[in-house]
């Protein structure tokens, strides 16, 4: 059921259809009776080749510009954080305008280029038609990088590899989660 969903929602998400991705995530957690973690993990996996950058810093008219690459997945976590919040029947709301924003925020660096269409394009005042190709897939799947050191440190280093273009250490680097599991925080993930 899993792999179905996940295809589903790749689709979707490709075709940058905001309304059917909702409906299918709201359809595993609502209809389906998915766990919440479950759906997140599978819509989390439909988008995250999507929404990289080749780099968090691009340089155009001789301005500095800083690139978000995992807004989306961050959306996603902010409105996880904001449910237990809400009235019992209203839960799902942030979740699911979370999920409504994925197809918008595909390939973003492409987007601030003109290249690709989606929310970036639109705030920078282009009008992009939709492409006949799907987004920039710009880095592949790779084991993550432990970092040594306190989570300060392991923080440190990160910023330093996202500053510096080391791209590859900026996405794979397990930064703030330690083998334990436990956040910046101290609190356990679960």
């Amino acid at each position: 059921m899993a792999d179905r969903s996940f295809a589903l929602l790749t689709e979707a998400i490709l075709e940058r259809d905001q309304p059917r991705t909702t409906d299918l995530f709201h359809q595993m957690v609502a209809r389906e009776g998915r766990a919440l973690s479950d759906a997140l993990d599978v819509v989390t996996r439909a988008e995250a080749p999507f929404v990289q950058v080749p780099s968090h810093i691009n340089v155009r008219d001789g301005q500095i510009t800083l690139i978000n690459n995992d807004h989306t997945i961050l959306g996603l976590r902010a409105a996880l954080n904001l449910a237990p919040f809400l009235p019992e029947r209203y839960r799902l709301l942030p979740l699911l305008q979370g999920v409504w924003y994925i197809p918008a925020g595909l390939d973003i660096w492409n987007q601030l280029l003109g290249k690709y269409p989606g929310r970036y394009a639109t705030m920078k005042g282009m009008n992009v038609p939709p492409p006949s190709y799907g987004p920039v897939v710009w880095h592949q799947e790779q084991a993550p990088i432990t970092e040594e050191g306190t989570v300060e440190e392991r923080l440190h280093a990160h910023m330093i590899a996202t500053m510096s273009g080391d791209v590859r250490r900026a996405y794979a680097s397990s930064w703030v989660w330690p083998p334990t599991r436990r956040s910046a925080r101290g609190c356990a993930i679960t």
